[in-house]
């Protein structure tokens, strides 16, 4: 079987939230999170479902999910430890 893109798996229905950002932030930022980060990014990612949902009561809750989590990447991606290389 061919292997799962790392995106796809990121974004996958079925992992946990802190798993799910521990595995972000490895791909993005080649670290884990701190205990801080962590805390902050589901969180936000709960808040982003909660809001979505609110606003798409027609999407499914997986789609739901995906949406926030890619807002969560958005944010990842627009990080100075991101965007600059020391």
């Amino acid at each position: 079987a061919p292997a799962t893109p790392p995106a796809t798996a990121t974004l996958s229905t079925t992992v946990a939230l802190p798993a799910l950002v521990s595995r972000s932030y490895q791909l993005a930022l080649a670290r884990a999170p701190t205990p801080a980060q962590l805390e902050w990014a589901v969180a936000f990612i709960d808040s982003q479902m909660v809001e979505r949902q609110q606003r798409q009561a027609e999407v499914p809750a997986e789609q739901i999910r995906q949406q926030a989590v890619a807002d969560f990447c958005q944010v990842l991606f627009s990080l100075n430890e991101f965007v600059y290389v020391d």
